[in-house]
């Protein structure tokens, strides 16, 4: 993931004494760019993990819903249907999905 942020100066900084800063029309559509590459990127790196088994630390249980939450070992946010795991165990599971949010569909695997 990207972290995208305009410079700005800080008084006493060899930085603030810079002549001719880049204006902010420009600053702003080059941070605009940056972001949307990042989303890009991410959502790449998402679906590239389409079919692969992953380990996955469970966060939550949603009773109502009966899915399992967790984050994979690379930062998947990871969604496990009809699956019931306990709190803070790690599974091994398969990515079969990606949901438009990023959020990856997946079951345990043994």
């Amino acid at each position: 993931s990207l972290h995208v942020f305009p410079f700005s100066p800080r008084e006493g900084t060899p930085a603030a004494r810079f002549k001719n800063p880049v204006p902010d029309r420009i600053v702003k559509k080059r941070c605009q760019r940056l972001r949307k590459l990042g989303e890009k990127k991410k959502a790449a790196f998402y679906l590239a993990n389409r079919q692969r088994s992953v380990e996955v630390l469970i966060e939550s249980y949603d009773k109502e819903k009966r899915i399992s939450r967790g984050m994979s070992e690379n930062y998947l946010p990871m969604v496990l249907p009809d699956t019931r795991m306990e709190e803070n165990t790690i599974v091994r599971a398969r990515v079969h999905s990606i949901e438009p949010d990023l959020t990856a569909i997946g079951t345990v695997v043994d």
